[in-house]
This record gives structure tokens, sequence and C-alpha cells, in this order.
């Protein structure tokens, strides 16, 4: 050590050593590193969580969410299986459980065991488990499990005798908590449709889209792309029943609200393209043009390049993503090729009808 003039010792300075990261941090860090898809450092993170508190809930639960993510899923339901011997038993292992399962029957029991878990949690029974969710989320939670175990009886188990009634009976257990809820007046509108019931079919599919159609596109009560796609497949199916064209209009304004959220969404550029081409069916049928929003009639064969272009952005996307549906890929193809048989003429460029033209072409163009 130093020695300052004078002879006077120079102490040292103590190296101050830096607390290791809270257990929220090194989760925060996880979710981070998933949102990004950086799966691999987010496992590493994970794994420092798990060594010093192995029965974590929240990190054994991303834990099988990253698994899932890079494919192996045997780990990932083996994680989950293994979140049934905590003392404190989380509904999201059994809703995971669910998913997973490839017995119709065990998937639902999991639903089941999940709806209890989140009934408990509802009603303030405390089983140690503490929520963080809100007694609406609880019961849209709930709602969920109970529409996704609909899906499996109209499915899986659709020709067992006593599909009907339990579809029926799980309907009127989501309908009691909230009739209002538009994912239970989806698979209503679903159901009813499986039952030869368009008129009620309708009823409820419309009042599904009026419970979020006028929120904001950052308000959390709006549904997730997959269920307003869903319900956009409801609205082309009833549209096809009824050649009705507002019930096209419909399935299109829903279809383009997923596009402004996701571009890049494959099944939405599909439907609209699908969704373009049957109005444009209408209206060669009928021999009347569509009319748009500003009340101008639209030619057929407009709205039929607008299936074209909608269906090849759709085909660019899916082989571009490598998309898992193959069946979407090839009826994309159909509807291009029936598209191609009529022979339609060219399209007029946009702004070319009443376009201004300046008589000095050496005007420099503004950027």
């Amino acid at each position: 050590m130093g020695r300052l003039k004078g002879g006077k010792q120079l102490r040292g300075v103590p190296h101050q050593v830096k607390a290791p990261p809270t257990t929220d941090k090194l989760l925060a860090k996880a979710q981070q590193l998933v949102a990004q898809c950086d799966f691999d450092l987010s496992r590493k993170f994970i794994d420092r969580i798990l060594q010093s508190d192995p029965n974590n809930l929240e990190a054994r639960e991303l834990l099988g969410v990253v698994l899932l993510e890079i494919g192996d899923v045997e780990t990932a339901r083996q994680n989950f299986r293994g979140m049934l011997d905590f003392a404190v038993v989380p509904p999201s292992a059994h809703l995971y459980l669910a998913q997973l399962d490839e017995n119709p029957h065990s998937a639902l029991v999991h639903y089941e065991a999940a709806i209890g878990l989140f009934s408990t949690q509802l009603k303030g029974k405390g089983s140690g488990l503490a929520s963080h969710e809100s007694d609406e989320e609880l019961k849209s939670s709930i709602i969920q499990a109970l529409c996704a175990m609909v899906e499996i009886w109209m499915s899986d188990l659709c020709m067992e005798e006593s599909a009907e009634a339990n579809c029926d009976a799980l309907l009127a257990r989501a309908t009691s908590i909230d009739q209002n809820n538009a994912a239970t007046l989806q698979s209503l509108a679903s159901c009813r449709l499986s039952q030869s019931r368009p008129d009620d079919a309708r009823v409820a599919v419309e009042r599904s889209w009026a419970a979020w159609r006028d929120l904001d596109p950052d308000d959390l009560r709006r549904p997730d792309i997959p269920q307003r796609i869903a319900l956009a497949k409801l609205f082309l199916e009833l549209a096809q029943h009824y050649t009705e064209l507002a019930l096209f209009e419909n399935a299109l304004a829903i279809l383009q609200d997923v596009l402004a959220s996701d571009d890049q969404e494959v099944m939405g550029w599909y439907l609209e393209g699908w969704c373009y081409l049957l109005m444009a069916e209408h209206g060669r049928t009928a021999g009347v043009a569509i009319t748009s929003e500003d009340g101008d009639g639209v030619p057929w064969t407009e709205i039929a390049h607008d299936a074209k272009e909608c269906l090849e952005s759709c085909k660019s996307l899916h082989i571009a993503q490598e998309h898992p549906d193959d069946q979407v890929l090839q009826h994309v193809q159909e509807l291009l090729t029936e598209i191609d048989l009529l022979n339609l003429p060219p399209r007029a460029e946009d702004g070319a009808e009443g376009e201004w033209v300046d008589d000095d072409d050496d005007d420099v163009e503004m950027s």
C-alpha cells in the first residue's frame, strides 16, 4: 500500500460488491427476451431463477412457453405436468396441458380443472395462490376455457351422441357469467351454424362484433387476432348462406382491422382475398356494381382485381413464412386460377380518371 508524504499511509478504497439481480429482475429480462424471440438467452435467465427457486411458478410457466416456441413439445408437457405437483397449482398449467393433450376427453378434464381453480380465486376462498387478475379477467378466463371445451365437442367429439347437449350446457354456463361476452357469442354462433340454425347464428355473430366494434384499436377489451379471424370466417359463412352483401362487408371490415394490426398475417390476406372474390362473384351474377363507402358504384371486375392482389400477397407471405397450413396455400392457388379464368380487363391506373395534366412536361416533381 502506498504512503503519502510525511509517512502517512494511503488507505485503500473498499471494493463494493454488486448485489446479484433479484428474481423479479431476472424474470422481467427473460420475459423481454421471449417477446424479442431470443429464446436461447431467455432460457439462461430462467435457469438462473430455477437454480435458486425450483418451484417459482412464473419461471416454470415461462420455461414451458420457451420450450413450446423452440419445438420441444414433450419437455414442455413434462414441465407443465410437474407444476401439478406444486402445493399451489396455477390454472395456466391445466390450460397448457389441455391444449397439448391429444386425447380430447383428457383435455376436457384439464379445462374443467382450470375453471375450478379460476372459480376458487373468483370466490375469494384463497388457496394461497395470489391472483393478480381482476374479477372481470377471471370471468373472461373461465369463459375462454368453456368456449375451448365447446370447440372440442364441435370438432373432435362431434360424432358422440351427447355432443350437442354438452355444447348447449357449456354455452349456458358461459352465458350465465356474461351474456354479452364476445367469445361466448362467437362460440354460440358457431354452434348454431353447426345445428343448421343460421338465423340464430346471425344474431349471435352480430352481437359478438357489436361488443368490440367501436372500441379504440389499443383497447385491451378487443379480442386477439385469432378470435377476430374466426369471427370474420363466421360472417363469410353467413354471407354465402344468405348471399347478402352487407355480411360480406362486415367480414371485410374485420379482416381489414386484422391487417391494420398485423400486415404479415397470412390468414388475414387469405380471407380478405376470398371475401373480395365472393363479393365480385355476387356483383357479376346479379349484374350490379358494388357500392363503395362513398356511395359510388364499383364494377365487379375491380373487386376481382382487389381479390387477386390480396391472394398474391397471401401466397408470398405463406411461402416466405413457411406457414404450416398447406391447405390454405392450395385454396389460394385455386382461387387465383379461378380469377385468371374470368379474363379480367386491365385495371385502370389509380387516379387515371379525371387526372390533372400539366402542359409543361418539364415541371419538377414534388418529393
